[in-house]
Order: C-alpha cells, then sequence, then structure tokens
C-alpha cells in the first residue's frame, strides 16, 4: 500500500480521504462515536462519518475509539480504511455550495476492516494531526494558488474590455483595485511557501526547529489565507461586472470554490483557539518572534519607514502573547484570540516578504512596503498599489 500512496506516476499513485467528521461533534473530536475493536485478528471499525472528503479516494483515513479506551480525544487512534470492501457504505454525497469536482459523502462504517496508523492502544490524536497539519499546509496552497488565479483572469479581462473610450486595464481606480488584490496575493503566498519549506524540512530532515516553528505557521498561514481568498475572490467576481454573476463564464465558481477555504481543517475561531494553544503548550510565540526580529534587522536596510512598523508590531505582539500566557482562559484572551492569530499571521508574512526582498526580489520589496502599511499600519494603499501594480503582477 505504501509505493501507491508515495508515488508521482499518475498510472501507480492512489490518493487518499480523510473521514473524521461526525455529525455530533464536529471539530470537536471527543465526541466521536466510531468505535474501533481487534477481533480475528484484525481491526474493524463501526460508526458514521458525516463528512468525507476525496470519498472517491482508493482508501480514507479515518479516527476511532478503540473499545476501552475511555473519554476524550487523545485516546483516538488514526486507521486506514480501503474503500472497496463490504463494510464500507456511502450514504449520499453532499450537495455543497462549492468544491463540486471534489465528492464529500456521508459514509457509514459496519465492521469495516482497516489498518492502524502506529500502535491503537496508545493516544493517537497526535499522530493524526500530523496528517491534519499536511493538510492546512495544502489549504493554504490552495488559497494563495486560487488568488493568483483571480488576479490573472481579472487582469487578462481588464486588458480586453474598453470602458469610457479607453480600456479597463488603463483606469487608476481599477488599476488600484487590481493592485491591492496583488499585494494580497503576494502576502498569501509567502506564508504559503513558507509553511511548505518548514514541512519539508520536518518530513526529510526530522528537522526540530521547523517543527517547533510549523507548529505556529500551519494554524495561522491557512487562518489567514483562507480568509484572503474569500475576500478576493469576491473582489474578482465583481471585477468583471455582470460577468461574474454568470455561471457559464465560469467565474463565480471562484467564490464558490474559495468559500470552503477558511472551514476545511479548522474554521478561523478554531484555528485561532489552536494558535493559543501552541503558544501556551509548544512555546510557539518564540520562533514566531524570532523571525520577526530577524526581518526588522533586514528592513533596516531597505526602508526606516518598513523597520519602524515591523519593530512596532513586533512590540505589541509581545506584549499581547505574554498576556495570553499568564491567563490563556482569561474570557478577554479567549474572546480575542482570533484578532491576535491574525495580527500574528499580518505581522509573520511581512516579515516573510521582507526576506525575499533580500535576494533583490523587486516584487517581494514592492509587495513587502504595501503589506506593512495595509495590513499592519491599516493604511489606504490605492495610489501606491495602482503605481506598482505591474511591478506586483
Amino acid at each position: 500500500m505504501a509505493a501507491p500512496l508515495v508515488s508521482t506516476d499518475p498510472d501507480e499513485a492512489i490518493t487518499s480521504g480523510q473521514w473524521m467528521t461526525e455529525s455530533q461533534g464536529g471539530s470537536d473530536l471527543s465526541r466521536s462515536s466510531t468505535v474501533a475493536s481487534y477481533e480475528d485478528g484484525g481491526w474493524r471499525l463501526a460508526g458514521e462519518k458525516w463528512f468525507c472528503s476525496a470519498a472517491d479516494s482508493a482508501i480514507g483515513i479515518a479516527l476511532a475509539r478503540p473499545v476501552d479506551a475511555g473519554p476524550g480525544s487523545r485516546v483516538l487512534a488514526p486507521f486506514l480504511i480501503p474503500r472497496h470492501q463490504e463494510g464500507v457504505r456511502v450514504h449520499r454525497l453532499k450537495d455543497k455550495l462549492g468544491t463540486r469536482a471534489l465528492p464529500t459523502a456521508e459514509i457509514g462504517l459496519r465492521d469495516a476492516h482497516a489498518e492502524p496508523l502506529g500502535d491503537p492502544t496508545r493516544p493517537g490524536l497526535t499522530r493524526a494531526m500530523t496528517l491534519v497539519v499536511v493538510t492546512r499546509v495544502h489549504n493554504a496552497a490552495a488559497a494563495a494558488g486560487g488568488m493568483r488565479r483571480g488576479l490573472a483572469y481579472a487582469l487578462a479581462f481588464a486588458a480586453q474590455r474598453r470602458v469610457a473610450g479607453g480600456l479597463l486595464a488603463d483606469s487608476p481606480l481599477h488599476r488600484a483595485t487590481l493592485g491591492t488584490l496583488a499585494v494580497d496575493a503576494a502576502g498569501a503566498f509567502a506564508l504559503a511557501a513558507h509553511a511548505f519549506e518548514l514541512l519539508g524540512r520536518v518530513e526529510v530532515g526530522a528537522d526540530p526547529y521547523a517543527a517547533a516553528e510549523l507548529r505556529i505557521v500551519a494554524p495561522l498561514a491557512k487562518l489567514v489565507t483562507g480568509r484572503l481568498a474569500v475576500a478576493s475572490a469576491s473582489e474578482y467576481v465583481e471585477s468583471f461586472g455582470g460577468a461574474g454573476y454568470v455561471e457559464d463564464t465560469g467565474v463565480p465558481r471562484l467564490l464558490r470554490d474559495a468559500q470552503v477555504l477558511p472551514i476545511w481543517e479548522g474554521t478561523t475561531n478554531v484555528l485561532a483557539l489552536d494558535a493559543l494553544r501552541a503558544v501556551v503548550r509548544d512555546d510557539a510565540a518564540t520562533p514566531l518572534l524570532a523571525r520577526l526580529d530577524a526581518a526588522l534587522g533586514t528592513a533596516r536596510g531597505l526602508s526606516p519607514s518598513l523597520a519602524q512598523t515591523i519593530a512596532t508590531a513586533a512590540t505589541a505582539l509581545r506584549e499581547e502573547l505574554a498576556t495570553a500566557q499568564e491567563d490563556p482562559a482569561a474570557a478577554g484572551v479567549v474572546a480575542g484570540a482570533r484578532g491576535l492569530a491574525l495580527r500574528m499571521g499580518y505581522a509573520l508574512a511581512a516579515a516573510l516578504l521582507v526576506e525575499h526582498a533580500t535576494c533583490g526580489d523587486e516584487q517581494s520589496e514592492a509587495a513587502a512596503r504595501l503589506w506593512t502599511r495595509r495590513w499592519l499600519r491599516h493604511e489606504d494603499v490605492a495610489v501606491d498599489a495602482h503605481h506598482a501594480l505591474d511591478t506586483l503582477a
């Protein structure tokens, strides 16, 4: 089974679904009711899975509670389930808002044969979270890729569309809109690419420093890019006018498919709380702040204003993170977790864009300057985005 899972040959490779969500629990895995029992020399799973992605895959990864394992989520164990067997029943396909090309189903397990991933008698949620980290990183990549795709569509349309006697692409207002979207796309790409770089170092070299940073980068990258992707997709639909609202152009699909990105692999609030846990339990603030400090030194060589903005953001984050660590269960800390996570993600993207700019990348330098102003200082960057569009795009 292992060879097809890692093969890059499309004639040999197979894909895997993720069958974890149950109707009564959702993101609260402690309420999972699927049971795993060892019978006649093998493991069998029984239960109902409510939202099974990639339901047409040859296998699925499911969480189940071994018999006598006790309550809670930590004791759940991941199992690999071959789909083509009598014990796997597809009740129905989901009628979804978007991503309709990817079949998602409600699946019943009736003593389905399964292979444990690791020792099922030991708490297995940590093993399952390894898969969740991978899917969160891929979610960020899908968001960043969709944003660049929408930008390419909008630029191509503007280069042909004539308005008031001239090309739409020559309108300063429209250029400002697209330039701002290009800034957001650059930030999303930086976050997704960095997450993948860390994941590669973990998977190939078991790099402990990369693993420590990935613990906070994966939820932040997924959280920020998912929200940016939806906002950007809405703008891209609008940029086409009425044509953007008509299904036969294909443009509305950008928005329908983007809307799942803040939901899959943890909603914004779920990820915000996970980021808070990472800071409190895993000292994840340390690698994040270290990267901001390194970017601050680099930014001084690019622009005093840019450096000052990053310094201010880093100082504010240090204070917020210290408060969160003192009493993570405080109502104010929990209520502010979403805002804190977003601010961490925005600051991280700024640091990454600054790093890219040191390689002489004119696009990254322009994006770094505008991103920090837009997301760290909350300024309107429309005028400068108009002038920088050709560089950013």
